[in-house]
This record gives C-alpha cells, sequence and structure tokens, in this order.
C-alpha cells in the first residue's frame, strides 16, 4: 500500500467495521484520507480494506474509499479473491459487488465462505 502513504495497517481487532462474526486477517483504514480534488464535496474522507481468507481457499476484499460503489451512501463493495487475487468468476458474481450494509456484507462473506473449489455455490439446504 505504499502507493497511499496515509494509509495505516491496524490489527483487525481494532477495525472500525465488523462483519457479522467474520475476522479479516488484514486490515487497512485512514479516517482522514486526503483526496484532491476534492469529491462529493469533501477533501478528506474514509479509507478502509479488509481482507479475508477462508479454509476453502476464497477470499474477500471489503473497501469503501471515494472510487467504491456505494461510498457516498456510507456502504460497501466486496471482491471475491481466490488466492489473494481478484476472481470474476465464481457463482456469487462476475465483477465487485457494490452498495452494501454491513449487514450485506456478512451474507456476502457468508456466501464465498461456502464455495466449492470450483467456485459453486452449495446447494439449497447444503449450508452451513
Amino acid at each position: 500500500m505504499a502507493f497511499f502513504p496515509e494509509l495505516k495497517q491496524i490489527n483487525p481487532k481494532d477495525a472500525k467495521f465488523h462483519f457479522g462474526s467474520y475476522n479479516p486477517y488484514e486490515t487497512w483504514e485512514c479516517e482522514g484520507f486526503c483526496v484532491n480534488p476534492p469529491l462529493f464535496g469533501k477533501q478528506k474522507m474514509l479509507w478502509i480494506q479488509y481482507l479475508y481468507c477462508f479454509p476453502n481457499g476464497f477470499g474477500a476484499s471489503v473497501i469503501r474509499n471515494f472510487m467504491s460503489r456505494g461510498n457516498g451512501a456510507g456502504l460497501f463493495e466486496v471482491a471475491v479473491l481466490r488466492g489473494g487475487q481478484l476472481w470474476y468468476e465464481s457463482e456469487i458474481t462476475d465483477d465487485v459487488i457494490g452498495s452494501l450494509t454491513i449487514d450485506e456484507v456478512a451474507l456476502v462473506l457468508a456466501d464465498i465462505e461456502s464455495l466449492n473449489k470450483d467456485g459453486k455455490l452449495p446447494m439449497t439446504g447444503e449450508r452451513k
């Protein structure tokens, strides 16, 4: 994250937001991230990125920053990861999922956690 020197890696336990019972393995936050020229009438904005990893080999990146979908409304964006890289071939989405509330992020994380090795969701009734 050297290209954004204001971002600070913090202890995941100290994260500003929590999505269900999921704990990120890596957490980046900046309360007063400077944006020049100002966006949405603001020069300083919140920037977060939380990274999650699941035993099935998939993970997630949850962000909220000036480029994320729903940021202006205080919402979050989730991307599916496979092997630590963005992955657009799961049954969950072929893109990122934006404009999510905290509860909706937790539901998407549950779906990612339940993917099989091929990126398929379990059949109805097979989920945890």
